[in-house]
């Protein structure tokens, strides 16, 4: 049986098909979390993108942004 409290990806894969098929629901579930993680940064990344040109439009006015594109 597999220690599912280790990290999956150094876990060996087990023989039974039962514990196969647990195991492939575990990599499934760290997939998602993973993707659910990723998301949620990229998500993060474009609000902070967003107020970072609203505080330099803020500052400096809209000549600002454009030295962001250079």
């Amino acid at each position: 049986m597999v220690d599912y409290a280790m990290s999956l990806e150094t876990a060996s894969l087990p023989q039974a098909s039962a514990a196969l098929q647990a195991f492939a629901l575990a990599l499934q579930a760290e997939l998602k979390a993973v993707k659910a993680a990723a998301r949620l940064r990229s998500l993060e990344m474009e609000k902070l993108k967003i107020q970072l040109a609203r505080l330099r439009r803020m500052q400096f006015g809209q000549s600002s942004e454009r030295l962001g594109h250079l």
